[in-house]
């Protein structure tokens, strides 16, 4: 059986300075279908044998477009629509729990999950049966099952996107930040590392992952640091080894949370401890109450009584550009260009979400989520430094941290 491969258009030839792949990973199954119709224009094909796996991952994407359209034709059916998710239903991926997937990974999920669906839903979903007017009963345990169905798609969708740029995200692991996260708030590391003979097997185990992990954001080669670890641990001189590299973990965590890029056309009154960006005007007063109303709901911190105000003024630098079916985004951190997309309807939450996100772009914070492609597993990895945080997941909010790097960046001197 033939297959038309992912093969990179010319234009693509060098390798990209940012993930090519810009979408975060709660994104809706309709965001994530633009995605792939949007990458695959920009992609030409060759024809080669197709694996088994792609044709298995393959199906799970035609079943899960067959359940959203399901669902779809029985809300036309219903006086009140079902959906399989409700807001506020987002957990965020934390660091302590990152997301590996692969299409071996999802296929056995969607094995798995297919041995427990409503009969009715194997017959719609997998042997091909018309839709139904009427949701299966119990309709709380069809949702629930669909919800899993639709996250199972989501998935799928991702790894077919990520095919063309496995080798990018294989050397993005250099930016997996885990060992300097979890050893930067160890208060005794030291005195641990010192009398590393002495502690139990376990933490030994951890520790010794997350000081390979701090090398590895300095040298991305696991051979060379697993030896210099292993010299270091017969001399007892682990510290040393921890000291050589924790300087670049560091930095490398704070490029992907930190301000990075911070703008000149940001003011700053201290009397009425407010900030002010001018944005250019919008074409219509909808749109204008649209961004007034969330960025000045999102950007601020009450506990110190701060706000950021927006104006619009005609020859502001930042400009909010609607196009049809565009995938949201910023042209880089500290831009002047937010793309958002004008199908997409003003009231739904994911819309508001991404305008409060995509501005913590212009004002110079980076996303600080982290996704690689381990070798060794065959497998991405994907994970939120902080799931509570608005520039890590769409579980959240402005924090402290954000108020303080934009007083620090943007505030009066001393």
């Amino acid at each position: 059986m033939l297959i038309l491969l992912f093969s990179l258009m010319s234009a693509w030839a060098g390798q990209p300075a940012k993930a090519p792949i810009h979408l975060d990973f709660e994104a809706s199954s309709r965001e994530y279908e633009r995605a792939l119709r949007a990458q695959t224009q920009n992609i030409r094909f060759s024809q080669v044998e197709k694996a088994s796996e792609d044709t298995d991952v393959e199906n799970i994407v035609a079943i899960g477009k067959r359940n959203l359209d399901w669902l779809k034709h029985i809300n036309e059916h219903r006086e009140k629509p079902l959906s399989f998710t409700v807001p506020g239903s987002l957990g965020g991926i934390p660091i302590t729990a990152p997301k590996k997937y692969s299409g071996r990974l999802t296929i056995e999920a969607f094995q798995t999950l297919s041995a427990t669906l409503l009969p009715e839903m194997t017959e719609v979903l997998i042997n091909g049966k018309s839709f139904t007017d009427a949701a299966p009963e119990p309709v709380d345990e069809y949702l629930k099952l669909g919800n899993q169905i639709d996250k199972i798609y989501q998935t799928a969708i991702r790894w077919q996107m990520m095919q063309p740029w496995l080798s990018w995200y294989a050397r993005n692991r250099q930016n997996d930040i885990r060992g300097y996260y979890f050893l930067k708030d160890i208060k005794d590391l030291q005195t641990q590392l010192v009398g590393w003979a002495t502690l139990p097997a376990d933490k030994k185990a951890s520790y010794k992952e997350w000081m390979l992990s701090e090398c590895f954001n300095t040298t991305a080669n696991e051979n060379t640091c697993l030896r210099d670890f292993t010299r270091a641990e017969t001399k007892n001189d682990l510290w040393s080894f921890h000291q050589s590299y924790v300087s670049k973990a560091k930095s490398t965590f704070e490029e992907l949370y930190d301000l990075q890029s911070a703008r000149r056309d940001v003011s700053w009154d201290k009397s009425t401890n407010t900030a002010r960006i001018a944005i250019q005007p919008q074409s219509t007063p909808e749109l204008a109450d649209f961004l007034t109303l969330n960025l000045q709901d999102e950007w601020k911190w009450v506990q110190a009584g701060w706000r950021l105000l927006v104006d619009f003024t005609a020859s502001a630098r930042v400009q909010v550009l609607w196009q049809p079916g565009i995938t949201p985004h910023v042209n880089g951190l500290g831009g002047d260009l937010v793309y958002m997309d004008s199908n997409a309807p003003l009231t739904e939450w994911d819309v508001q979400w991404t305008i409060r996100h995509e501005f913590g772009h212009v004002l110079g914070f980076p996303d600080c989520y982290v996704e690689f492609y381990d070798t060794n597993d065959k497998a991405m990895v994907n994970y939120q430094i902080d799931i509570t945080d608005l520039m890590c997941s769409r579980a959240g909010k402005l924090q402290e941290r954000h108020f303080v790097d934009m007083k620090k960046n943007y505030g009066p001197r001393p």
